[in-house]
C-alpha cells in the first residue's frame, strides 16, 4: 500500500528550496499515498499560468523549449527520486511507495514569472 510520511514531505520540500532558491513551490501530502507539488513562481518563462505536468512525457510535450525542459525533469528527479516499487500484483502492475504529481501553479493562483 503506498504512503508518505509527513516528514518524508517535508524532506522534499526542503530538497527543492535547497535545489532551486530562485524558485517558490507549494508541496502538499494529499490522502497519506500522494504528494502534489505545484511551482508557483520563477524567473522561467511557462506557456500557461496554470498547467499539469504529466512526468512521463517530460521531453516530449516540453521539447520545444530546452530550458523548460530540464528544469522540469530536475523537478521530477527531486520529487520522484525516492520512488519505489514495494510490491508487483499480478492485477494491477507494480504498487510504488508514494504517487507524485507536478503542476505549474494552481488552478486558482496562477504561476508568476519573476
Amino acid at each position: 500500500m503506498p504512503y508518505i510520511s509527513t516528514d518524508q514531505v517535508k524532506e522534499i520540500r526542503n530538497n527543492l528550496k535547497r535545489t532551486f532558491p530562485d524558485f517558490k513551490f507549494a508541496v502538499r501530502r494529499e490522502h497519506y499515498s500522494n504528494v502534489n507539488v505545484n511551482i508557483m513562481s520563477g524567473p522561467i518563462n511557462f506557456r500557461k499560468g496554470y498547467e499539469p505536468v504529466n512526468h512521463y512525457w517530460i521531453d516530449t510535450n516540453y521539447g520545444d523549449n530546452v530550458q523548460v525542459k530540464d528544469f522540469l525533469n530536475a523537478v521530477n528527479d527531486v520529487v520522484g527520486g525516492n520512488v519505489r516499487e514495494v510490491t508487483y500484483d499480478y492485477d494491477y502492475g507494480s504498487i510504488p511507495n508514494y504517487y507524485y504529481s507536478i503542476c505549474i501553479g494552481k488552478w486558482d493562483r496562477p504561476y508568476v514569472q519573476k
